[in-house]
């Protein structure tokens, strides 16, 4: 039964009250007692075509009831019926078709309900017409991919218009039966979830994401030469935050807390208690004393990491966004956002017979907001380094001068405008909500639907300054194209309350160039509060493509602006 509460910690008081289920309470659950599991893996190598269904499922994310420790499934909708979904392998230049089905139905055929709640208010797919009304939704479950990081043609990118329901019944604008992903780009981290209009935090809540890995001949020859750990040793982390119900389900809070608002009611960011990897809440991986490789995924709606290992001991970067790095980075510590990718090598050589924990000292929101709790966010996952070294994999230590790419990336050069926009936050007029919004300088604040004013030309290489007028650090993703950091830089400036428009806009402190981890071709970028960011952006299709923040919640309730690409 979905429930009511006007928060994660009035819920308990508020459900009990009414004899519905209640809150589960993170602390009635162990810690590292269940193992890593491990995504199921499709490859697509050599190219071809694939179906990949939505489908519900159930999953076992470790939790046991309270009183009885009996397991508690959770119901989940995930492409297979699984969650995460299954990592899919890639090769650059050998594109493959996949068609993303949607079998979100009973067994007599007949289309499910969400089990999460659905705002209606918000400006959102609405397959039935029904309107900004309030109320819960009902009817069909609409769906869409996005290959995050892929460069896809426009009628392949998952635009979030593109949605549809089970046997396609009901579609939205720009929909297409299959998505082609050309993979004319180099190896990488990239992952694809839903991204469905004013749907994209339930639908990924509920299990649609996975991820997508692109592996090229370079590559290869690393892991021969045993500067890469063998695939037996790469192992994926998807990490994202959840809050969950005394009988195992998912619960995301959508409780109205004034008269204005409808119920159920958007939430505007959301930051779970319960820490998952992989599907599996705090879990453990039994790992030998040898060098691991690690792609790491921040899934999460609303939640940056700042992730660190206990012992102190380093991640060695190798990989961003969409590419890999020139050199290896080391870090301490790994920052985070929502979207965001991080290929790291471990060497657990050093640490025969110890347990590492990898933490996390994010604050939320990012990077002024309430401190994480040791037992709770912040905390995510324990190594332990307890497992015989097996010799026919040859454990080779990170050399720092190995080149994970073949050459640098070479800087874009800009030929097109310098365009000016912001990000902004108010209270939205009609139910009272904080809302957080994207815009140009000159114009302010512009919602999903009014005009596109961000229109490059194909084959132009323009410069996007992105201003953060709120409170909060944010993720910056465009689709189609990967980009370049250039710089933030401090600012100070004149905002308009009610229209968001920015003038007499004053640096306050030096640019700061990208770090060396942010060297190569990334598609989602922090953007600090009160700082512009600066990014090179090429775009080489012709289409409409979007751009948002990667906070979820943030996206649903139009944080997000469509672009179009022109001859």
């Amino acid at each position: 039964m979905i429930v009511k509460g006007i928060s994660v910690a009035c819920a308990i008081t508020c459900l009990l009250s009414v004899g519905v289920s209640a809150v589960l309470e993170p602390g009635t659950q162990n810690k590292y007692q269940n193992a890593l599991p491990i995504p199921n893996v499709i490859n697509m190598s050599t190219g071809g075509s694939l179906v990949l269904p939505v489908q519900p499922g159930t999953h076992w994310f470790g939790l046991r009831d309270p009183n009885t420790s009996a397991p508690l499934t959770t119901p989940i909708f995930g492409y297979q019926g699984t969650f995460p979904g299954p990592t899919i392998l890639a090769r650059p230049g050998n594109p493959i078709t996949i068609t993303f089905a949607n079998e979100l139905k009973d067994s007599s055929g007949n289309p499910l309900s969400h089990f999460l709640p659905i705002d209606r208010t918000l400006h959102w797919a609405d397959p039935q017409g029904s309107g900004h009304t309030s109320g819960q939704y009902t009817g069909p479950i609409p769906i869409v991919t996005h290959l995050h990081g892929g460069k896809t043609p426009d009628s392949s990118d998952g635009h979030p218009d593109a949605w549809y329901t089970p046997n396609n019944a009901l579609v939205g604008s720009k929909f297409v039966p299959s998505n082609i992903y050309p993979n004319n780009q180099e190896a990488g981290f990239i992952w694809y979830h839903d991204h469905t209009l004013g749907m994209s935090r339930v639908n990924v809540y509920a299990g649609m994401a996975g991820a997508y890995l692109l592996k090229d001949d370079y590559e290869g020859k690393l892991v021969a030469n045993h500067l890469l750990p063998n695939p037996v040793y790469d192992v994926p982390l998807v990490i994202q935050d959840r809050e969950f119900l005394d009988n195992g389900a998912m619960y995301l809070p959508f409780e109205p807390t004034s008269g204005l608002q409808p119920n159920p009611t958007h939430k505007a960011q959301f930051f779970g208690r319960f820490m998952t990897v992989n599907g599996m809440i705090w879990p453990k991986l039994q790992v030998e004393p040898r060098l691991y490789r690690f792609r790491i995924l921040n899934g999460s709606d609303s939640r940056f990491y700042e992730l660190a290992l206990n012992t102190g001991a380093e991640f060695m970067q190798i990989g961003s966004d969409s590419s890999m790095l020139f050199r290896p980075v080391p870090q301490k510590k790994l920052v985070m956002a929502p979207g965001d990718r991080a290929d790291v090598l471990v060497d657990f050589s050093r640490h025969n017979g110890q347990l590492l924990t990898l933490t996390n000292s994010a604050r939320s929101p990012y990077p002024n907001g309430t401190a994480t709790d040791p037992e709770t966010d912040g905390v995510i996952m324990r190594f332990e380094v307890n497992q015989p070294l097996i010799p026919i994999y040859p454990n080779r230590p990170i050399e720092r001068s190995s080149r994970f790419r073949a050459e640098p990336v070479v800087p874009l050069v800009q030929d097109g405008p310098t365009r000016k926009l912001i990000m902004w936050q108010k209270f939205d007029p009609i139910y009272a909500r904080q809302q957080m919004l994207l815009g140009t300088v000159s114009q302010g604040a512009l919602r999903w639907e009014d005009p596109i004013t961000e229109t490059p030309t194909l084959n132009s290489t323009e410069v996007w300054e992105v201003y953060n007028n709120t409170g909060m650090a944010h993720p910056l993703h465009l689709h189609l194209t990967l980009f370049q950091v250039v710089n933030r830089q401090p600012f100070t400036a004149s905002v308009n309350n009610t229209t968001g428009v920015t003038t007499n806009i004053n640096f306050s402190g030096p640019a700061v160039p990208p770090g060396p981890a942010e060297s190569g071709w990334e598609d989602t970028v922090i953007v600090p509060p009160r700082q512009v960011i600066r990014i090179k952006v090429r775009f080489d299709q012709l289409g409409d493509f979007v751009w948002h923040c990667h906070m979820l919640s943030h996206e649903d309730n139009d944080m997000m602006r469509p672009f179009r690409v022109i001859p």
